[in-house]
């Protein structure tokens, strides 16, 4: 192959990332996936910006972690979205599913953890409002013995 036949080939890959897994898609194949993923999802930071619900980390089989995943809203209900840079105008994943069952996978597990971090802050904020109204009524039943 000629540098430039090369240089033209490294060129259309650099546009997209997808490229190179295409060429290796084969030998990802060949590797056993009988054994299901162990993911956990860590460090869930609640956000309020536009369509952006929170970002989190994910750890594969507690040997592999991805940092900056987002937790976006959209028009069908929320969805996550991998790291990504910009080029040539758009963005490309940085590391992302491979199969369709593992990206469903994948979005249960960063989805419920989202869920059930949204359930543990209202029932925190519900515990954290009976106990200002519990202190508010022995204040003013403690005021009232002094008012005599």
């Amino acid at each position: 192959m000629s540098k430039n036949a090369k240089n033209e080939k490294d060129a259309q890959c650099n546009e997209s990332i997808s490229c190179s897994y295409g060429e290796n898609a084969e030998t990802l194949e060949a590797v056993s996936q009988s054994a299901p993923l162990n993911i956990k999802v860590t460090n869930i930071s609640l956000q309020n910006e536009d369509n952006l619900l929170a970002r989190a980390n994910i750890v594969l089989n507690d040997c592999f972690a991805i940092r900056g995943v987002k937790i976006v809203h959209g028009k069908h209900g929320a969805f996550i979205s991998m790291p990504s840079f910009l080029l040539n105008g758009r963005f490309v994943e940085v590391c992302f599913p491979t199969t369709n069952k593992f990206r469903q996978q994948l979005r249960e597990s960063v989805i419920g953890a989202y869920e059930q971090t949204l359930a543990q802050g209202q029932k925190a904020m519900e515990h954290a409002k009976q106990a200002s109204a519990e202190a508010k009524g022995t204040e003013t039943e403690g005021s009232s013995l002094y008012a005599d």
